[in-house]
Formats: structure tokens, C-alpha cells, sequence
């Protein structure tokens, strides 16, 4: 919910486009988002697991690491380390995707229904005058 109402905040703030967005384009970024999390979770964990038990931040990278990188490396790896309810943090941006497009999808039927639904009310209002 937090996220898209940034991104509401941003569409506003942003120039207008010449063209209108593809309806899929949120869908088929997501999904981008999602399978580039699944790509690099291996990598992402191996590395978090290595902050974990201690290994220095800039030895791990190989290249120099300031503290507040340090301490967001080890937050991170802590924050890994718990054991969450459901799945990966991958499976959850999935199913957090695939809950918005059903969302949406829902939302646009509702509103499909109300508008006819208002019509047909109007209409009938309309003859019996």
C-alpha cells in the first residue's frame, strides 16, 4: 500500500508522457523486479551469510567499505539471518504482485458494475418521468 502511494506521489510529480502506458507495463515490471531478486538471491545470500559470521565487509566486496555501509551490510545479514514465516523475500514480491494485478483486475469489475448498474438506474429514472 506504502509503495504505490509513493509511486502515485512520483506519477503526479513526473512530466506527462506523449503516450500512454501499456495497462501490462506495471505487471511486466514487477515481474522484472521479481525475477532479477530470484537471479541474485544466491549470490545475495552467500554474501549476507558471510557478513554474518564476521568476515570483514571490505574483504568480502573487495573493495574499501565505509562504517554506515558496514553497519547496513551487517543489519542486513542479521535481518536475513531471522527466519521469516513464508518463503524468500523473491516468492513474497511475487505473490505481493500477482495479489496487486487480481487487485486491479477485482477493482476494475466493481467498477464496470457500478457504472452500468448507475445507468440502468438513470435510465429508468429517466422514463419513469
Amino acid at each position: 500500500m506504502r509503495a504505490q502511494q509513493e509511486e502515485d506521489r512520483q506519477r503526479a510529480g513526473a512530466a506527462v508522457l506523449p503516450f500512454a502506458a501499456p495497462p501490462t507495463l506495471a505487471m511486466a515490471v514487477q515481474e522484472e523486479a521479481a525475477r532479477l531478486q530470484a537471479a541474485q538471491a544466491a549470490r545475495r545470500d552467500a554474501l549476507l551469510a558471510r557478513v554474518a559470521s564476521g568476515e570483514p565487509a571490505a574483504e568480502i566486496l573487495g573493495a574499501p567499505v565505509g562504517a554506515a555501509a558496514s553497519a547496513w551490510l551487517q543489519a542486513q545479514a542479521a535481518e536475513a539471518a531471522t527466519p521469516r514465516a513464508t518463503g524468500t523475500a523473491t516468492q513474497s514480491m511475487a505473490a505481493r504482485a500477482a495479489r496487486a494485478r487480481r487487485w486491479w483486475r477485482s477493482l476494475g469489475l466493481v467498477a464496470s458494475v457500478a457504472a452500468v448498474a448507475r445507468a440502468d438506474h438513470q435510465h429508468r429514472a429517466a422514463a419513469d418521468r
